[in-house]
């Protein structure tokens, strides 16, 4: 006989093979509202075609196919099971879903619990997170409600017949990657807590540092490498004596700054000759030894047994383990020795071997993800993503950011591909420079929706039914009562189809029956994080009466600001529009916003449609029509976007072509150049950034420039509804000035001219003028 278990989660390749062996002698077992590999071709159709076709099992041992339908859950309390059936009988259909929910895939109480029932209630939490507009802030105040939540459960809440609840019976499921910031916050609200990373083994320090000193016993000659092991604990050269190395060395050699130097050639030079310190010589000389020694030594032992002889004498297992999060650092490392141990396996050996093993992972994407450090035993609440979960039971599980929106990236790709249709591309009329979704497309699109609909419904079923006695669901909004307001009796296709995250589909179905509504504010749970007014005067008398002297000198340690700080905290990338802003006053600041409120969406959306119009006008085409008005008209019609077109009062456009910049760009439309993209290197005091010679990268997009003979015009487009041309030339100097030095930079030309062409004031207005 042939079992196969999981069968929901079969694709066309893996039933291909069954049936090229099977003799009328498979069993099945599998549950189709649990098909949720989608990304592997799993397709629910194959368990949904036998579930119609085979007959029900009626005792007799014939050829016929039979099904057996097991309704009964073994595993939950009657309450998490009504939260599951009443959401999912009106959400889930076979045509977006795989099933119709109805009583024969419903979930039936088949296990005995002791006595209990309102306390065991499913619950909503929610989350207001207001006018908060940062995806992780919002994220970390869920889990700030979560904490509380959790420390009142562990006060009122018995499982497995009446003992206490312990963290460990806690686990949190996510959709997505973001188990690390919720156990921040949990752990801060001593909360044990834990999110098995399943990326990101390269990039932690302890691994990264190893490979660096694996890499430079290999070749000592990368600089990169061998920087970074002298910069490592295991030498412990500072930046300022690595600096002064290079420094003596270019000195002493008489060595141009523009010629690269090999930094074996520097340390091996300075440890003899040099003028540096000579505690640097020393750590130089150790440097060398060590490099010496471990290159001797990787010629004949294995890598497990090099790493071992490297932990041993640097004692790096140690040094790590007394960092922060040390418990995982060393299991990392000591997941390296069993990593090694598979490359030893394969065949392959030698140091220089397992380096390029190691970089074709990185390349392939191919990351273990940090070392799991729990046992059984650790009593820590575990968070981890609902597609591990599957197949697990917890006794209280809470599913977070349950208002992640659902990941539609691939509904919005130019080309698609469905198994029935085929491929979907766009249609593109070369000839008006336009692009448009053909029926072909659309169809597609529209399959691969629904089928994603369906994916995330059967997702969001596995992880309602992983409690064994209370489940909760918490998710944020910006409007509780309007949110609220989107449940309904009997939701249609179109309504759930047009869901966008879980918490959509919950609001759509929930009833308040089945589940106990929980409401948190943000302001609140921001209070709870201050100290009060009494807490902070006991503080005070924690210092009466202690050594004054110790203590203003621990507050004036305390208190010290790093020299450089501005280097620290200085991002590397910058938009022009950021620097914009940063260079502005206070005052100016409050004025605009000012200017904004109550329309801003609709006057970005205004400027968004102005420059898409200016950024397709076809100049080349005006001297086919009667007059400029009906040219305009026609341009606008081109555009894809309805509300685009509404948007645009024709009328502004002809204002602009009768202008002087208006006839020079249609004079000179073959050379005009259009919303031109740049990314330019330049240090933070040119960028206005602060007082820093660090380099930072500024990105931004000029709307329009002409080269002509006599250089280039520069041009950007504003809709600003301003009363005079000095306010725009306030706003926006910073923004052209770092526009034509990108151009200047690029082009190696002068920038001549700078206009702002203002919508609203209906002329162009000269930079310098």
């Amino acid at each position: 006989e042939i079992y196969i278990d999981e069968y929901q989660d079969s694709n066309y390749l893996q039933e291909a093979i069954v049936n090229a062996i099977e003799k009328n002698n498979v069993f099945m077992v599998g549950d189709v509202k649990q098909s949720i590999y989608g990304f592997r071709q799993a397709s629910p159709k194959l368990f949904m075609e036998k579930y119609k076709t085979f007959k029900g099992f009626d005792g007799i041992d014939d050829e016929d196919a039979k099904k057996v339908v097991l309704s009964k859950n073994f595993r939950s309390r009657k309450n998490v099971l009504d939260g599951a059936n009443v959401l999912f009988k009106k959400i889930m259909k076979e045509d977006i879903g795989g099933i119709d929910y109805d009583d024969d895939a419903a979930l039936y109480l088949g296990a005995s619990f002791d006595d209990g029932d309102k306390e065991y209630v499913s619950e909503l939490m929610l989350t207001d997170v207001g006018s908060i507009e940062d995806d992780t802030s919002a994220i970390e105040l869920e889990a700030r409600a979560i904490a509380k939540r959790i420390k009142e459960l562990k006060k009122e809440l018995k499982v497995d017949g009446g003992r206490d609840l312990k963290y460990s019976d806690i686990v949190i499921l996510v959709r997505a990657s973001i188990g690390e910031s919720i156990a921040k916050v949990l752990n801060d609200e001593n909360i044990p807590a834990y999110a098995e990373n399943n990326k990101g083994y390269f990039q932690t320090f302890e691994v990264r540092k190893i490979f660096a000193i694996l890499a430079a016993v290999d070749n000592p000659y990368s600089d990169v490498d061998l920087t970074a092991f002298l910069n490592s604990e295991i030498v412990g050269m500072t930046d300022l004596e690595l600096a002064n190395i290079v420094s003596d060395y270019r000195k002493k050699q008489n060595i141009e700054k523009s010629k690269k130097i090999r930094m074996m050639d520097a340390i091996i030079f300075e440890e003899s000759e040099g003028s540096i310190e000579e505690a640097t010589k020393k750590k130089i000389r150790k440097a060398i030894e060590f490099l010496d020694e471990y290159g001797k030594k990787s010629t004949y032992m294995n890598i497990q047994a090099l790493l071992q002889d490297i932990y041993n004498k640097t004692d790096f297992l140690n040094i790590t383990a007394a960092m922060p999060g040390g418990q995982v650092r060393r299991a990392n490392l000591m997941l390296l020795i069993s990593k090694a141990g598979t490359f030893g396996n394969s065949g392959y050996s030698g140091l220089y071997n397992f380096i390029r093993y190691i970089a074709k992972l990185k390349d392939f994407d191919n990351d273990f993800g940090e070392a799991g450090i729990l046992s059984e035993n650790d009593d820590i609440v575990r968070i981890m993503t609902i597609h591990k979960s599957k197949g697990l039971e917890f006794p209280v599980c809470f599913l977070a950011n349950a208002n992640r929106s659902f990941n539609k990236t691939d509904l919005k790709q130019g080309i698609v591909i469905d198994n029935d249709f085929g491929l979907g591309v766009q249609y593109v009329d070369s000839e008006n420079n336009i692009k448009d979704s053909s029926v072909k497309q659309n169809v597609i699109k529209y399959k691969l929706g629904t089928e994603l609909m369906g994916e995330e419904l059967r997702v969001l079923y596995v992880a309602l039914t992983r409690a064994m006695e209370k489940m909760i669901i918490s998710g944020t909004c910006k409007d509780v009562k309007k949110a609220l307001e989107t449940n309904k009796e009997n939701p249609r296709f179109l309504d759930i189809r047009s869901c966008n995250s879980y918490l959509d589909l919950i609001l759509l179905s929930f009833d308040r029956i089945h589940f106990d509504l929980k409401l948190y504010d943000y302001k609140t749970l921001l209070d709870e994080e201050k100290l009060t007014q009494k807490e902070v005067g006991d503080l005070h008398k924690v210092f009466e009466g202690s050594d004054i002297k110790k203590y203003d000198e621990l507050k004036k340690r305390l208190d010290y600001t790093y020299p450089h700080s501005v280097n620290v905290d200085l991002k590397t990338k910058f938009s022009v529009s950021e620097i914009k802003r940063m260079s502005q006053s206070e005052e100016f600041e409050i004025k605009q916003n000012k200017e904004k409120t109550g329309g801003a969406n609709n006057a970005g959306e205004r400027g968004n449609a102005y420059h898409k119009l200016m950024q397709r006008l076809h100049y080349e085409n005006i001297e086919n029509f009667k007059n400029r008005l009906e040219f305009v008209k026609s341009e606008i019609a081109l555009l894809k976007n309805a509300s685009y077109r509404e948007l645009i009062n024709p009328e502004d456009i002809v204002k602009f072509l009768d202008t002087k910049l208006g006839e020079i760009f249609i004079k000179y439309h073959k050379s005009l150049k259009r919303e031109n993209q740049f990314i330019m290197g330049i240090s933070a005091r040119e960028a206005n950034m602060g007082d820093s010679d660090e380099t930072v990268l500024i990105q931004g997009v000029i709307d329009a420039y002409i080269d002509t003979k006599d250089g280039i015009i520069l041009v950007d487009y504003k809709t600003d509804n301003v009363k005079d041309a000095d306010t725009l030339i306030n706003r926006y100097r910073v923004q052209l000035e770092l526009y034509k030095k990108s151009l200047e930079m690029s082009t190696g030309k002068n920038v001549s001219e700078i206009f702002i062409y203002s919508f609203a004031l209906g002329k162009e207005i000269g930079l310098y003028e």
